[in-house]
């Protein structure tokens, strides 16, 4: 969904301003101003969402969403959650951290 205007955008999402998109399930909802960078952030949102088991923590799916779509964290939290699951992958590899969220064995600790 594109909205006409940030106040529509913020009306309607109840996000602020400064967000950009954000995704519900695998509906994108974005300001008229987005960019290709964010769309692909919002999209692998869409797809973490639509795949992940609910016991993963907020931090390594938005981390996740960063690292596979080579976005730029835009808080201190978010860098933190990106650097995280940098880590995640150059010690597990990307191949088995993205396992993880169709529903793979997660190592003891991993996530901890």
């Amino acid at each position: 969904m594109l909205f006409p205007s940030v106040d529509t955008f913020r009306n309607a999402t109840g996000e602020s301003g400064e967000v950009l998109a954000s995704t519900r399930g695998t509906v994108i909802r974005a300001q008229p101003t987005v960019d290709a960078a964010t769309i692909r952030h919002e999209i692998w949102h869409a797809l973490i969402e639509s795949r992940v088991p609910r016991n993963l923590p907020d931090w390594f799916r938005e981390g996740l969403a960063l690292a596979m779509s080579k976005t730029e964290p835009r808080s201190p939290e978010r860098t933190i959650a990106l650097d995280r699951v940098r880590r995640l992958i150059g010690q597990y590899g990307e191949k088995q951290v993205l396992a993880w969220i169709a529903g793979a064995p997660i190592p003891a600790g991993a996530l901890q």
